[in-house]
């Protein structure tokens, strides 16, 4: 198996894991308020669907913002270590 399918099991079996677990905590919750079970269940695949799609929704828009930011600050950065490095080398000259 390739490294990079293993990063992506990884990541997608978090997030699955952590919005059925939101999902299950929301159920219990729900069960103990007195909501009958259908209720609660249809809570927990509404709750779990809704965890995901925010993942998909945000990892889509935040992830090239994200990227965005980061290579404008890198090559902001990477200029001025140029400029000094120019400027060093026209003062030992």
């Amino acid at each position: 198996m390739k490294i990079k399918y293993f990063e992506y099991i990884t990541v997608y079996l978090s997030v699955f894991l952590v919005c059925v677990f939101v999902g299950i905590i929301g159920r219990m919750v729900l069960l103990e308020k007195g909501a009958d079970e259908y209720t609660a269940g249809f809570f927990f695949w509404i709750s779990t669907g809704f965890g995901i799609l925010m993942f998909a929704i945000l990892s889509l828009f935040l992830n090239d913002l994200a990227e965005r930011l980061l290579n404008r600050f890198l090559k902001a950065k990477k200029m001025n270590h140029l400029k000094a490095g120019f400027q060093v080398k026209t003062l030992k000259k």
